[in-house]
């Protein structure tokens, strides 16, 4: 089975082990890489940068793709983002893929200091301003939400980049199939991933493109443990945290989960959230317990459309230890 590695620390909300360092990151990365990982994705919003992390990662591997997973389009011009994405190629000779997304309106707004607006408009926008650099044209934009008056990169990447947009709502899933090379789906279970992969494959037919050539790719949350309870239990508090964002909670409501939903936002304080969070949810949404059960969870995710299953770990327990166990034991290498 093809498979992606996505490499973030637990978010410090879900009350999780003590961050990795970097370093640990750029180790499992080469880890990854040795085992024949198809590709390492590191995501982005109020933790580490991501191009950063993926040039350390770049000195170290020789094979993997790396991908951000996501970048948020209105964290940084999308003339920054071009220059980022051509150094980091040149880097690591060809092995680079922009994956994009909205972000949360929170983090720009508040924390970036960016207007949240038009979402689905900028990630048109920005994938297009990005890919006209990439191809070394002088772009001149004036879009709805991002204007270029004139760039150019001084070195474009002698290769096509690809570039997949994270979907959550059906809006994306559209917009993914009408422009992307692929989609990213996230904190879905089986049975949304078979529809949202139809989907995309039947928005790319409507425009005119070969839905053969588009992948579906997933973050899917495993641990490979045979202690389960502990696991289980984080789990349930990390999707307590993400459900007080209102994208994952509007999402988790629309595909089966909006008693559990109602329950947590009922929750009269932020500790008892997880306690909303049901088996069900837990089960749907991640994978737990010894290789083989992980393996035929991810095998389900293929059989549903989803081509790039994109390994998530996660443990309860501190250090890279867990990260590199659950690695190892899931080796497309065999």
């Amino acid at each position: 089975m093809v498979l992606g590695v996505a490499l973030r620390d637990v978010l410090p909300g879900a009350a999780g082990p003590p961050a990795l360092p970097v370093g640990a990151m750029v180790e499992l990365a080469a880890l990854a890489d040795r085992n024949g990982y198809h590709s390492v994705w590191v995501p982005e919003g109020r933790g580490r940068e991501s191009f950063s992390q993926l040039g350390a990662m770049a000195a170290v591997t020789q094979r993997v793709g790396l991908a951000t997973g996501i970048l948020p389009v209105f964290s940084r011009p999308p003339a920054l983002a071009a220059m980022a994405l051509a150094t980091l190629d040149d880097l690591s000779r060809g092995r680079m893929i922009l994956g994009v997304g909205t972000g949360h309106p929170a983090v720009s707004e508040l924390g970036y200091g960016q207007r949240f607006h038009a979402p689905t408009e900028a990630v048109r926008e920005f994938v297009d301003i990005v890919r006209r650099a990439m191809r070394g044209e002088r772009v001149r934009y004036a879009g709805r939400v991002f204007q270029v008056q004139d760039f150019a990169l001084e070195t474009a990447p002698p290769r096509v980049v690809p570039v997949y947009v994270a979907a959550l709502r059906s809006r994306m899933l559209r917009l993914g199939g009408e422009i992307g090379d692929g989609v990213l789906l996230n904190w879905v279970p089986v049975a949304r991933a078979r529809r949202a992969a139809a989907a995309v494959r039947d928005t790319a037919r409507a425009a005119g493109r070969d839905p053969a050539r588009i992948s579906v790719a997933c973050f899917v949350r495993a641990c490979v443990t045979d202690r389960p309870a502990p696991a289980r239990d984080l789990l349930r508090r990390i999707i307590a945290t993400y459900a007080a964002l209102p994208s994952y909670r509007e999402m988790w409501s629309r595909v089966g989960f909006a008693e559990e939903m109602r329950a947590v936002a009922a929750a009269p304080e932020p500790e008892a959230a997880p306690g909303a969070v049901s088996e069900r949810m837990v089960d749907a949404l991640g994978l737990i317990g010894p290789p083989e059960t992980v393996r035929r969870g991810l095998e389900e995710f293929r059989r549903a459309g989803v081509d790039l299953p994109i390994v998530y770990p996660f443990s309860p327990e501190p250090g890279d230890r867990p990260y590199r166990e659950t690695l190892v034991a899931l080796s497309p290498a065999g």
